[in-house]
């Protein structure tokens, strides 16, 4: 259990800005480190004056905002989007798994109805349109599929 937890999160840290695969991309973790080191700084010292900053220069107020946005859509997508799959009979395991498939854009789902070689026709149909909802969420980066 243990080695999945930590392919999943692996799974979630991302890729590099141009990749097409691999979730929530690199240049966005960093941008989310610093607001909440920021953030914690001014919960500490609320008269103090604090910018996120990375490499010496200041994020403008739309970047955080934009990556903000997109963690939450991020997160959001995939706890329905676990919980909806769980609706249809599969067991939470699968769920999650199935769930950081399409969404995270990683390949691999772990899970006794996922075959071998990786197939999800022993899926009911419910639970494949989902996963196809899932893919577009994964494959057009969130925030474009809901605008």
């Amino acid at each position: 259990m243990t080695a999945l937890v930590v392919i999943i999160i692996v799974g979630l840290i991302g890729g590099c800005t141009a990749s097409i695969g691999c979730s929530i991309k690199i240049f966005r973790w960093l941008p989310l480190a610093e607001a909440i080191k920021a953030q914690l700084k001014i919960i500490s010292s609320p008269h103090a004056v604090v910018n996120a900053k990375l490499g010496g220069q200041k994020f403008s107020d739309d970047v955080m905002s934009s990556v903000i946005a997109f963690f939450t859509l991020f997160i959001l997508s995939f706890g329905l989007l676990t919980i909806a799959l769980g609706q249809t009979s599969l067991s939470l395991k699968t769920s999650i798994t199935a769930t950081w498939t399409p969404i995270a854009n990683v390949g691999p789902a772990f899970a006794p109805e996922i075959g071998p070689t990786g197939a999800f026709d022993a899926f009911p149909t419910p639970a494949k349109w989902l996963l196809t909802f899932g893919m577009l969420l994964g494959c057009l980066e969130i925030l474009l599929v809901f605008v």
